[in-house]
């Protein structure tokens, strides 16, 4: 390959106004806001930094991007001075290799005097040598700056440019106005942002929303319409409480805690590139358009070295006032500026990037590109992420690197060297032949979401004259309308499938292709004899494709328990996936709200009914529905007939949770068939939510319809509708109750319950509000129905086929009760060790939810198994898998109590057991749940040493996936009767 001779280097300009030798050591290295990339550079916290737009969380692949790809681009401009990088952590040489032989395709003179070093402490400067950095980092505080690092900060802050004497757009800063000492006041801290952020949400659109400290435009915002600002007020909130709750910190540099919003200036939008030496001169090296991604991130520059002369006059004077106002701050070194020109040519600067900037190096290289090989168009691009190895790209592309019109400015492998993150310029004789050579390269790019637009529109654009070649006028194209119509739709979804096998973001994801191209195969699986048995699918497909599947177009299914928790812990930023979750009926609920944020409201309404301290205030009312159950299978053992318990313990739940919900039980324990009509109800409205994950359109129609054309249509959308009715009937009488209570003051009636702490206290109750209310009725109802009841009843299942689980369980319950006729309080229940294991190991041969929790990337593209998705990507983890992963559950379908009695045992296993979820979402009813299980399950088998239950197998011990689990409707229930009393000693 040729030596590249740069027309320049950064140690030329910094020796500009320099009597002596500048002595100028580089670090490069660029900070991260949220992510420790190694042990050695700690997070900022006095120079702190935003990015929530950032493209991945991986803190290795983050130190690969920061620490060696981008220290690799800025320091090929360097010249012959010290450039420092960072080691990374168990990385062996390779990165020190790939830095190496970035550097040596500069003629030797050029080249950096390149060392690497562990951790900030190894640095050793030079007498009288000082560091010139891309961004201050607190871990270099100790070492001597050229530039001081408060000021750099400072020119660095989108708050100091809006306030400014530059030409920049119009700007609204919203500061906070919060104390410090408040920070740790988390009602303060919440008002404070709602305050701050209320701001954007009643700001005329179009504007743009900018963060003080944000990297690489990573929280920079274009807020072009209303329908935009619900998202864009999301990603404040989670920023301004992270910096919000660092704000008292003493050795923050200055406050990080505001928003800047600002005008939108229609028009071409350029980075200019310069250097400001010592004096104050800015030396012009290019302006460069900006290339940017789908998402909105910074992906490049293109540069036209016939133009640069024209450039250079167009924007001299506004290079001379940055390079004043930096010199004025106390600033000397390279720069960038955002600037963009309006419709009168009147110049704003929206940006400034008081260091070395991504299109810096095209300046540099005119000589090499333009004079020397006529190649006056070149382009840079970065971060480019490739599917491939070093060699494999050189070896695709050797005739270019040859020739000169290629040039990798920064190579580093991910850890399985299975990934390539880059930088790299292009160049071509013109701009038509540099869009082929970009073409060419970005094969082994993975390719975006919008690529099946382009073909949608290139192949779309030339039909209707195609059409009109074909049929003549377009009265006649009219005519065949209809059969034309059908052409297209059937095209439109040929190019749907196309683009999701393999243009798709996921196309490199393992899984069959039929679940890539259409979300049908998961309708299938859910329908398919009868059965709703999808989840059983996917670990059938885990087995054959590994950790990671593409279950649908837009969603992956993850096995590793080692995932569960960056998805679903308190922390995450995952949030619910709303086609999926939209398919339930109750849209107005906690359970189906997608926003973490509005979750979090709602749900804050309806804990302090679920702690723990007021269940056991209402243990009385759990009891009380359970000693109802004992007496309906004594008379059932008196009178020698079987008890049908798979209802009755479903029974006590709901017993339970209307009487503490409503203020008045169903009395199902009272009726003879103890419920069955409620739960086939209940239970016949889950194939409905299929339909509405998979034509979502369906819902609002069916909810328009008078409900005997629905029931004519699909039985159990009618059911939908009718448990609609009926939640909306059961608030509609809390609230005439509550108006009887108030007439009569004499009278103390009114107990506080779930639903009359929802409604207002005053005033009439508007139809919102009760549909909103009515929502979370539908939601406890069909979440008490089968989730406790279910475990209970595979307990109970157990137990009763297995007689030496069951002699030592009533053994256990006899030791701590003597007394077969006292009542059997939570309390001591729970501390009982064996009973405790015996309720962990039905919790997980039981399902709450079998099949998938679906969440959503978050704005930062996440890696899995090798695999980054970008934002928006479906992922989802199965409890049924989890808890039936033999890595974790030796003999994973045997009911073992045993596995828990291991402290530390259990301690593994807990990683992969999550009967009720984890994090802010986890099941609000855990607490209740739990006091069910062990007074329900406690009390049975203390006073019935002589059951055994009707044999169950096959479909009879299966569940079908409606969300909840259900077993089938038609196959038999669990019944207990008396037995031989030998039979359990």
């Amino acid at each position: 390959m040729p030596q590249i001779v740069l027309d320049h280097t950064l140690r030329e300009f910094y020796s500009l106004d320099e009597p002596e030798d500048p002595n100028i050591v580089l670090v490069n290295a660029l900070p991260t806001a949220e992510t420790q990339m190694i042990s050695a550079i700690p997070l900022s916290m006095k120079y702190a930094y935003q990015s929530p737009n950032v493209l991945t969380g991986d803190p290795d692949l983050l130190g690969r991007l920061y620490l060696q790809v981008v220290p690799q681009l800025f320091g090929f401009i360097a010249g012959d001075m010290p450039l420092i990088f960072f080691d990374l952590e168990n990385a062996g040489r390779a990165h020190r290799d790939a830095a190496y032989q970035t550097y040596g395709q500069l003629t030797p003179k050029q080249r950096p005097r390149l060392s690497f070093v562990a951790q900030p402490s190894d640095i050793k400067l030079p007498a009288g040598g000082k560091i010139a950095i891309a961004n201050p980092m607190d871990c270099l505080l100790s070492l001597p700056h050229a530039v001081d690092p408060n000021l750099h900060y400072d020119l660095l802050s989108k708050r100091s440019l809006a306030f400014s004497n530059l030409p920049s757009p119009p700007s609204e800063v919203v500061d906070t106005v919060m104390r410090p000492d408040e920070a740790l006041d988390e009602r303060t801290v919440d008002a404070e942002i709602n305050r701050m952020t209320t701001v954007v949400l009643i700001r005329a659109c179009p504007f743009v929303v900018k963060m003080p400290q944000s990297l690489s435009g990573e929280g920079v915002f274009l807020v072009r319409h209303d329908s935009e600002k619900h998202h864009v007020v999301t990603v404040l909130q989670r920023e301004l409480k992270r910096s919000l709750t660092i704000m008292g910190r003493s050795e923050m540099q200055m406050p990080t805690s505001n928003i800047i919003l600002q005008k939108l200036i229609p028009g071409e939008n350029v980075a200019l590139a310069f250097f400001v030496t010592r004096k104050g001169r800015a030396i012009f090296t290019s302006c460069c358009p900006q290339l940017v991604d789908t998402h909105g991130h910074w992906e490049g520059g293109y540069i036209s070295y016939q133009k640069q002369a024209q450039y250079s006059c167009q924007y001299g004077r506004i290079i001379e006032l940055l390079g004043q106002y930096m010199h004025d701050k106390g600033y000397y070194g390279p720069a960038g500026a955002d600037v963009i020109s309006d419709q009168n040519g009147k110049q704003f600067v929206i940006d400034l990037n008081v260091r070395v900037i991504g299109s810096h190096p095209l300046g540099f290289l005119k000589g090499h590109f333009s004079a020397e090989r006529g190649l006056h168009e070149a382009v840079v691009f970065f971060p480019l992420f490739l599917q491939c190895k070093r060699e494999t790209f050189e070896n695709a592309f050797h005739r270019q690197l040859q020739e000169g019109a290629l040039i990798i400015t920064g190579w580093c492998h991910d850890k399985e060297e299975k990934m390539s993150i880059t930088s790299m310029i292009l160049a071509a004789e013109d701009e038509s032949k540099l869009r082929t050579f970009i073409d060419e390269v970005k094969v082994y790019k993975q390719l975006p979401q919008d690529v099946a637009q382009n073909l949608e529109i290139f192949l779309l654009v030339p039909t209707f004259n195609i059409l009109k070649m074909l049929f003549g006028t377009e009265d006649d194209i009219l005519a065949w309308l209809p059969l034309l119509s059908a052409l297209l739709i059937t095209a439109w979804y040929l190019l749907t499938i196309i683009h999701r096998l393999y243009f798709h973001s996921l196309a490199r994801v393992p899984g069959p292709r039929l679940a890539a191209a259409t979300l049908l195969y998961q309708t299938y699986y859910s329908f398919a004899g009868g059965r709703s048995r999808f989840y059983q699918k996917i670990a059938q497909l885990h087995q054959e494709y590994g950790p990671i599947v593409r279950v649908a177009p837009h969603e992956v299914h993850l096995s590793d328990p080692e995932h569960y928790d960056k998805i679903y812990t308190v922390r995450s930023k995952f949030s619910k996936d709303a086609q999926f979750y939209g398919g339930f009926a109750n849209p107005n609920s906690m359970f189906t709200t997608p926003s973490n944020e509005l979750h979090r409201a709602r749900r804050g309404d309806l804990n302090p009914f679920f702690s723990r301290k007021v269940v056991f205030d209402h243990e009385t009312m759990v009891q009380e529905k359970v000693n109802k159950l004992m007496g309906r299978i004594e008379e059932a053992l008196d009178s020698d007939m079987g008890l049908d318990v798979h209802h009755g313990l479903r029974a006590v739940s709901i017993d339970v949770i209307t009487d503490y919900a409503f203020g008045e039980s169903y009395r199902l324990l009272d009726q003879p068939d103890l419920g069955l009509q409620f739960f086939t109800l209940v239970q016949r409205l889950g194939p409905a939510a299929w339909l509405f994950r998979q034509w979502p359109w369906v819902k609002p129609v069916v909810m328009m319809m008078p409900k005997k054309v629905v029931y004519f249509l699909s039985e159990p959308m009618g059911f939908v509708r009718d448990l609609q009715s009926h939640c909306k009937e059961q608030i509609e009488q809390l609230i005439e109750a509550r108006s009887t209570v108030h007439v009569d003051k004499d009278r103390e009636i009114e107990k506080s319950t779930i639903f009359t702490s929802l409604l207002p206290t005053t005033g009439n109750i508007d139809e919102a509000t009760k549909t909103v209310v009515g929502d979370e009725a539908y939601t406890v109802l069909t979440a008490a129905a089968d989730t406790t009841g279910n475990a209970m009843t595979t307990i109970t299942h157990y137990v009763l086929s297995d007689p030496k689980i069951y002699k030592r369980l009533h053994a256990e319950l006899k030791i701590a009760f003597p007394s077969n006729q006292v009542v059997l309080d939570y309390a001591s229940l729970e501390k009982l060790p064996y009973l405790s294991c015996v309720i962990k190991e039905g919790l997980r041969l039981s399902f709450g939810v079998p099949g998938r929790l679906p969440r959503v990337v978050p704005d930062t593209a996440t890696e899995f198994e090798s695999y980054v998705l970008p934002p928006g990507t479906v992922v989802s983890m199965s409890s049924w898998i989890l808890h039936h992963d033999p890595a974790y559950f030796s003999d994973p379908f045997k009911f073992d109590p045993n596995r828990w009695a291991d402290a530390t045992e259990a301690q593994k296993l807990e990683r992969a057991f999550v009967p009720f979820g984890k994090g802010s979402r986890a099941c609000l009813g855990m607490n209740l749940a739990y006091c069910e299980l062990y007074v329900t399950i406690g009390t049975l088998f203390r006073r019935f040493p002589n059951l055994q239950g009707n044999d169950l197998v096959g479909e009879e011990l299966a569940y079908d996936d409606y969300f909840s689990s259900y077993t089938p409707l038609h196959a038999r229930k669990l019944h207990v009767m008396a037995a031989d009393p030998s039979k359990t000693g």
